[in-house]
């Protein structure tokens, strides 16, 4: 459940919306709901048809749903043909952030020599920004981040709390960095001399496009030589693990887990499921989707949607399988040796 930190009118969030109304425009609305639980001050939404049975018993003040389930809304009703997009769009009316945010330098904050800081900044408690980085108007630095030497940060965009940029990272405009996130770190890069390992140093950067947002506890690595490189309006959920040199494409998501192993590049609108893992130096063609727990280890040409592996099943079902999937070579040899016999 969200509140409103001030006044709106059903006809204030159908302006923002550039919808009609049927239903009373001057009803005050203090929040968002699910159709469930939504209060006569509330507006609910219907994106699934799963939820289609909660519609006839809402309490909501209004309901944002698609024109075709119109006819079954019991109170007033907001008709956009993507309501779940109409839902992302009225949250941020509602969103008490950024009114929390105090404009200026906390004074446990620590702020190094060279440092540009744009109009209203936020630096918060206990943060570090080191010599010669450069802040956007508008940016918030959540209190015990780090923002290491030379990185730039693009306006508006919000780190919370305990953030990490290494130096020298690029970091575009909007962009959201979620707690515990490492933009930066070294790439795992390391040579073997037959008895031990010797650290290749990492001298490159990272750069995050416009409108990136970076879940928790993710790591983005610098690259070895070049740039490892985030698109516009990519979003990258928790525990994401992005190797040096990966090149991710403009309007991409990558959920919780997802794994991307050096110098991969990854395409424009591509979605990655779940605790995917790509392999190193692969190319992934724009519009690709690869389900949850799939593992890509040759390059995809095509877009389309592809998956690995197999889907949960009974252990004993799964022993038996198992014990196949070793026969499957010599079943596969015997089979063409009986079809050349039936041939000859």
């Amino acid at each position: 459940m969200t509140h409103a930190s001030h006044h709106l009118t059903l006809a204030d969030i159908a302006r923002h919306l550039d919808i009609a109304i049927s239903g009373n425009g001057q009803q005050p609305i203090r929040g968002l709901a699910t159709l469930k639980e939504a209060q006569p001050d509330q507006v609910a939404f219907l994106a699934n048809r799963a939820y289609l049975k909660d519609l006839a018993t809402t309490k909501a003040a209004a309901v944002l749903l698609h024109p075709e389930y119109g006819k079954h809304c019991p109170v007033s009703r907001l008709e956009i043909d993507n309501p779940y997009l109409g839902y992302a769009k009225l949250s941020q009316l509602f969103d008490p952030l950024p009114a929390r945010d105090v404009i200026g330098v906390h004074p446990t904050a620590v702020v190094g020599e060279n440092v540009t800081l744009g109009t209203d900044v936020s630096i918060q408690a206990h943060a570090v920004i080191e010599a010669g980085v450069v802040l956007g108007d508008r940016v918030v630095i959540g209190a015990g981040s780090v923002i290491g030497a030379d990185s730039i940060i693009g306006e508006a965009t919000r780190l919370h709390a305990n953030v990490t940029l290494c130096h020298g990272v690029v970091i575009g405009k909007r962009g959201i960095l979620q707690s515990g996130c490492v933009i930066g770190g070294d790439g795992f890069g390391f040579a073997h001399d037959g008895a031990g390992w010797h650290k290749i140093a990492q001298l490159g950067g990272v750069v995050l496009g416009d409108d990136v947002e970076v879940g928790s506890c993710s790591s983005i690595d610098r690259g070895a030589l070049g740039d490892t490189v985030i698109g516009d309006d990519v979003k990258i959920d928790s525990q994401v693990q992005i190797a040096h040199n990966v090149i991710i494409g403009d309007h991409s998501a990558l959920a919780g887990c997802v794994g991307i192993a050096g110098s991969t590049k990854v395409g424009k609108h591509c979605m990655l499921g779940g605790g995917v893992g790509l392999s190193g130096h692969l190319t992934i063609c724009d519009g690709v989707q690869v389900t949850g727990m799939s593992l890509v280890t040759n390059s995809i040409h095509e877009p389309g949607v592809y998956s690995s592996g197999t889907g949960a099943m009974p252990n004993t079902q799964w022993r038996k399988n198992a014990v196949r999937f070793k026969q499957l070579d010599d079943i596969a040899k015997r089979l063409a040796r009986l079809e050349k016999k039936q041939r000859d």
